[in-house]
């Protein structure tokens, strides 16, 4: 019983992962009010796409980012 509730489930959860339910959340998206001054991140594939936009966004709330890339020449670029 427990497995036919959570497969009738799954596809309505899944609308959240399309360009409809980020459309739909991203009005309620909150910044974040944290500091991370002091701290260390790193970010694998961050010189492009997802692992980019993490390494800026960790930046600017204060972090020391690591940058992990295969091409120097792009890390260095994304840096």
């Amino acid at each position: 019983m427990l497995t036919d509730l959570q497969d009738r489930l799954i596809l309505p959860g899944l609308i959240g992962f399309t360009k409809f339910g980020n459309f739909w959340r991203k009005r309620t998206w909150q910044p974040l009010a944290v500091s991370l001054r002091g701290r260390t991140a790193v970010v694998t594939g961050a010189t492009s796409g997802l692992g980019r936009a993490a390494a800026e966004q960790l930046a600017g709330l204060g972090a020391r980012v690591v940058l992990v890339g295969r091409s120097r020449e792009k890390a260095d670029t994304a840096r």
